[in-house]
């Protein structure tokens, strides 16, 4: 979903600034579960390939929203809707959450041997949630 943009070498670390950027805000593309999110709900960031885990930990400050022009000024933080390299032609969704990250894992992710059931955007269970807060604890 990353495009290379400079001064970044692969889409990896374009996402991995927007992740690690220090306003600790991102908003993240939600394509299911938009009616089941609440602010405070605990939120886990994965990366699917490459040391895949947990990056990123933190909690929902913004349930979703339809992102459109009409819209874009009711977000917190409007600038961090369209970060360089972000592609929202390709986005997997135009419903964003706004998330605080408290915690980033991007060089040494959490439960690596554990994969999300459901694709990208799931609700986890109180297992999954444990084996992530388990971890966690652990360092």
């Amino acid at each position: 979903m990353w495009s290379v943009v400079p001064p970044f070498a692969d889409s990896w670390d374009v996402l991995r600034a927007y992740i690690m950027d220090p306003s600790a805000y991102v908003y993240w593309s939600t394509p299911h579960h938009q009616d089941d999110m609440q602010i405070g709900d605990a939120a886990y960031i994965f990366r699917t390939v490459d040391r895949s885990g947990v990056v990123a930990c933190g909690v929902v400050e913004e349930t979703p929203r339809h992102l459109s022009p009409s819209s874009k000024s009711l977000f917190a933080f409007p600038d961090r809707l369209s970060p360089p390299g972000w592609d929202e032609a390709v986005a997997p969704s135009a419903w964003k959450t706004g998330i605080r990250i408290h915690q980033s894992h991007w060089d040494d992710p959490l439960a690596t041997d554990w994969s999300p059931a459901h694709g990208a955007v799931s609700r986890l269970s109180e297992a999954d949630v444990a084996v992530i807060e388990g971890d966690r604890a652990r360092r």
